[in-house]
């Protein structure tokens, strides 16, 4: 009897095992298909759209005075509005400068990021960030080789929009045994 009861639970419970295994996947798809959409963090992205003129200081020298030079960005949102694409085209040391930056937000590990790749390199920049809803900061820490002086650079940037049509962008480096120093600051005031 009790080897009848056993079978019959064993048999129960393997009947009952696919309900149980499919479950648990319509929970992972909902998580699943939750990550993959859009949220409020993305609509954040939508504040970029639109052709921009930029104001660019490079500071190589902490000491020294600023490189300044001009260019123009031109924002549009991809892949359904999970991401922001970015053109960037102006002048560097009378050299024509093209840049492409890649911004979104990842909801699995609920972070910020952009990606920034140019002509003057073969470095790939890629930062991590976090927005600030009550001060509306972003800030993105980065790091990257500096083929100057051979040292990885730590790289924080820290941006928010100083009205609908103006962003200010502000980004500081410091070497591993040194100083952290304003690097760059860029100006971009809405065209259209």
């Amino acid at each position: 009897m009790k080897l009848k009861t056993l079978i019959i639970s064993a048999v129960f419970l393997s009947l009952l095992m696919p309900c149980f295994a499919q479950e648990g996947s319509a929970a992972q798809m909902e998580m699943i298909e939750k990550l993959m959409k859009p949220g409020e963090n993305h609509e954040l992205l939508k504040n970029f759209v639109g052709t921009w003129n930029a104001e660019v200081k490079i500071w190589m020298d902490p000491s020294a005075p600023p490189i300044v030079t001009k260019g123009q960005a031109t924002f549009k949102l991809i892949f359904d509005g999970r991401f922001l694409y970015g053109d960037f085209l102006g002048e560097f040391m009378g050299s024509p400068f093209k840049g492409i930056n890649i911004m979104g937000y990842d909801n699995a590990k609920k972070e910020f990021f952009s990606i920034w790749l140019d002509n003057s390199t073969t470095s790939l920049l890629s930062a991590k960030g976090t927005y600030d809803a009550d001060t509306k900061k972003y800030q993105y820490l980065a790091e990257t080789f500096d083929p100057y002086s051979g040292q990885t650079l730590e790289m924080r940037e820290e941006a928010y929009f100083a009205s609908d049509d103006e962003y200010i962008s502000v980004t500081y480096a410091k070497p591993k045994d040194g100083e952290e120093f304003k690097n760059m600051e860029m100006i971009y005031k809405r065209i259209k």
